[in-house]
């Protein structure tokens, strides 16, 4: 760097000394570029907003869970009402059992539309179980990251600037490094800030639904008398040579039984002998 800085200063000398209206020092210069050089972005001053130009930023997400009557038809009614409320459905997922048929969607809504369209739903139900809204406070993070953008946008041109004034390779290389990072840094804040308008511009709304499906008796899956009987015959031999692979994975414990039940039964029979003897 200390090439870079000496070249930067004979190029603003030779500034000086060619064009009178040329104010910049060499001492100014210098110290500009080490700001940018070693200051942190986050470091470098935020940008003062007033009260009057700060507005809440706030991310609004809830749900409705309940239960229909015809769950065809509310699906219906829901997807014709989102058109009014300027909303559209994000994703749909509909299941079936024995017993229910349910649909779960996601819906976006804009955020001043979001409390009129979960009332709107919520009229709908047959029987409402449940219903809730979250809100969450952006406002800190959303000013941050503008404010980050716009720094790092500042030094981007700073840098542009210097790389003009650039003479040697190795200076250009430099500059054009540090540039680099700071447009991946542009381009990372950009995409946060860019996901987290969308949050605080459409609140989402998840709805889940279901209807109880009357009981339908299956005959056609009761087994009949001899098919019983052969499917318990069958469980049982499978059962049978289940044991017998147990007692295979027992061998050591059954030879090691063998080995003892063989040295007490000789235990006893020494014994026995000795008995009359002793007499």
């Amino acid at each position: 760097m200390k090439t870079l800085y000496l070249s930067l200063l004979l190029f603003a000398s030779a500034c000086h000394s060619n064009d009178p209206s040329f104010k910049l020092a060499e001492g100014d210069y210098s110290n500009d570029f080490e700001a940018i050089e070693y200051i942190p972005s986050t470091q470098q001053p935020t940008p003062k907003k007033s009260s009057a130009e700060i507005t809440q930023k706030l991310i609004k997400r809830g749900g409705i869970n309940f239960e229909s009557e015809n769950i065809t038809t509310d699906f219906e009614k829901i997807t014709r009402l989102l058109p009014q409320y300027k909303a559209y459905l994000e994703a749909e997922n509909q299941s079936k059992s024995d017993q229910y048929s349910r649909y779960e969607l996601t819906i976006r809504v804009p955020a001043e539309n979001y409390d009129s369209l979960i009332n709107k739903i919520s009229s709908l139900a047959y029987k409402l179980e449940n219903k809730y809204s979250n809100i969450e406070d952006v406002t800190e993070r959303y000013y941050d990251l503008q404010s980050r953008i716009t720094n790092q946008k500042a030094l981007e041109q700073r840098y542009l600037e210097l790389l003009n004034k650039a003479s040697t390779m190795q200076d250009i290389l430099e500059i054009e490094r540090n540039l680099t990072e700071v447009r991946t840094t542009i381009e990372q804040l950009e995409g946060q800030f860019k996901y987290l308008s969308k949050q605080i511009g459409y609140s989402t709304l998840n709805v889940s639904f279901y209807e109880q499906l009357p009981y339908v008796y299956n005959e056609s899956g009761r087994k009949g008398f001899f098919a019983r009987i052969a499917s318990a015959l069958s469980s049982g031999w499978t059962g049978f040579l289940s044991f017998l692979v147990g007692l295979v994975r027992l061998w050591p414990f059954l030879i090691l039984l063998v080995a003892i039940g063989y040295i007490f039964r000789r235990w006893r029979a020494r014994r026995a002998l000795r008995k009359p003897a002793d007499q």
